[in-house]
């Protein structure tokens, strides 16, 4: 039991395993981090029902167990404030290990508990979908949802470690497998060389649930999102590159009304709206917007394309967390693996590449309806 890469700041450093039935080792993995008055893990419903006597068996005494509802809507400040008081109810102090065990919206809640809970408690990640073990799990990004928009309420806070078993992924709904792989690939986005290529040969194979091979696919984001988070811990500059596809998806998560899109599924259209508008703007050529649309669109043939109001999604626009003042943030590529911050990209721009999206997605839709 190695980790497979450290997140490094220049505060801290913790490690991040990817092994599969890593989680039958979570006790021998929790003791060598530290002595633990006890060990609280939050989950939703259905990891609950699949794993939870499982992990019970692994770890240490005493351990206790909160169980919330599944989706986005449990990322809000009502659903917060109830955990937060569950675990002022059992009169824990500072020195109990918290779990967030599920995916990217336990890994947010319950890290902002964590983060908060008498000013900060140790606290351990195991993602158990795709998207957030190749992403929202490692980097200390977390927080809840507000009524204007997705992630405004947060912090950034680092866990004790993150513990990523591949074997979670067998039981994966569909859906969660499209959003997870819209996260890889956005990694392909990000950094020149042959992984768009291997991975686009894979898509089928995991979108069928044969997940092998899929530890270096893991392993490869990852090290893509701790170089960045490493020179750029607080969100500033280039970490931003993260976010390649999501000033359009999560506004269009927010338009089409959270539960209907998953974040993956509105990041894969995001990323198409990025990609035209970067040929709009002449930043890239037709050749590279053909690439990436020829990845993306094995995805968005899994993806319901909503039908939303273009005003809506500029409104969600508003209160995207790269907005400077008045000024909106896009992460725009220039090549296959090279992205760069933009500001001022023109509204028409914006409602032109967001038309794009939506369009080609229908097209997608309807070319696997045909095959």
């Amino acid at each position: 039991m190695s980790p497979k890469l450290f997140i490094r700041t220049e505060r801290l450093s913790y490690p991040v395993y990817v092994e599969k039935g890593i989680r039958n080792q979570l006790f021998s993995l929790i003791t060598s981090l530290g002595q633990f008055e006890a060990v609280v893990v939050i989950t939703d419903r259905n990891v609950a029902g699949l794993y939870l006597d499982s992990i019970e068996k692994a770890l240490p005494k005493p351990a206790f167990f909160i169980v919330i509802q599944e989706g986005e809507a449990s990322k809000s400040l009502g659903e917060y404030e109830r955990l937060m008081g569950e675990l002022l109810q059992k009169k824990l102090g500072r020195d109990f290990l918290l779990i967030a065990l599920g995916g990217g919206v336990i890994g947010d809640l319950a890290g902002y508990v964590a983060a908060t809970y008498k000013r900060g408690i140790p606290y351990l990640q195991i993602p158990t979908t795709l998207l957030a073990q190749i992403d929202s799990s490692v980097g200390g990004k977390v927080g809840i949802n507000h009524p204007l928009g997705k992630n405004l309420i947060g912090a950034l806070y680092h866990p004790k470690a993150v513990v990523s078993d591949p074997d979670f992924l067998q039981t994966l709904p569909r859906r969660e497998i499209v959003s997870g792989l819209a996260e890889a690939a956005k990694y392909a986005f990000l950094k020149k060389g042959g992984f768009l290529s291997d991975l686009k040969n894979r898509l089928p194979q995991f979108l069928d649930g044969n997940w092998d091979g899929i530890e270096e696919v893991l392993v490869y984001g990852l090290g893509i999102k701790a170089a960045l988070v490493e020179e750029d811990e607080e969100d500033r500059g280039v970490r931003h590159y993260l976010n390649l596809g999501h000033t359009f998806g999560h506004a269009l998560e927010q338009a089409a009304g959270y539960g209907f899109l998953r974040h993956g599924e509105a990041v894969v259209l995001g990323m198409a709206a990025a990609f035209q508008a970067a040929l709009l703007t002449r930043r890239i050529g037709d050749k590279n917007l053909e690439e990436a649309l020829s990845l993306l669109e094995i995805l968005a043939e899994e993806v319901a394309v909503p039908v939303v109001d273009a005003d809506m999604v500029l409104k969600g626009m508003e209160v995207d967390k790269k907005r400077k003042k008045d000024v909106l943030v896009f992460v725009l590529p220039t090549s296959i693996g090279e992205v760069e911050l933009v500001e001022n990209l023109d509204e028409r721009i914006i409602r032109e590449s967001l038309d794009f999206a939506l369009n080609w997605a229908k097209e997608c839709k309807t070319k696997k309806a045909v095959k």
